[in-house]
């Protein structure tokens, strides 16, 4: 079997956020539908947020690729904020996903919250930190 190093995880994160790579220019989005997330999900199958107050976030700005302990690399993008204003009618948000930019988006990953966040009033938030990580070298 085959190792990649801790190095080359890091490099191909990097690659992944440089200018051209899939992860750059990705924005973060809210889904409401409750369904069980997998290697399959395609964003159709995602039924974004829309309480009073939301929108997609603007590009994540990724940092540096780092080593998790006991795993691979991984990679952070920076905190995403999502809050409801005015009077939203109540929507439970079961989780979050990255999608490419361009004219034609892509899903590049989704992952669902540990219990759903109800948007019921001005001033509910929840705050997203996209990750990407890489299963661990060895």
């Amino acid at each position: 079997m085959a190792v990649v190093t801790r190095a080359a995880q890091k490099s191909f994160l990097a690659a992944l956020v440089a200018t051209g790579g899939p992860l750059a220019g990705a924005t973060c989005h809210l889904f409401i539908n409750d369904i069980a997330v997998s290697e399959r999900t395609a964003l159709a199958d995602l039924t974004e947020a829309s309480f009073t107050g939301y929108a997609a976030s603007g590009a994540v700005v990724w940092g540096s690729p780092r080593n998790e302990v006991g795993a691979g690399a991984a990679i952070d993008g920076d905190l995403k904020t999502f809050s409801a204003s005015g009077t939203p009618t109540p929507q439970s948000v079961v989780g979050y996903y990255l999608a490419s930019s361009g004219t034609t988006p892509a899903l590049l990953y989704v992952e669902r919250f540990d219990a759903p966040v109800v948007f019921a009033e001005a001033g509910d938030v929840v705050r997203v930190l996209p990750t990407y990580a890489l299963p661990n070298a060895a």
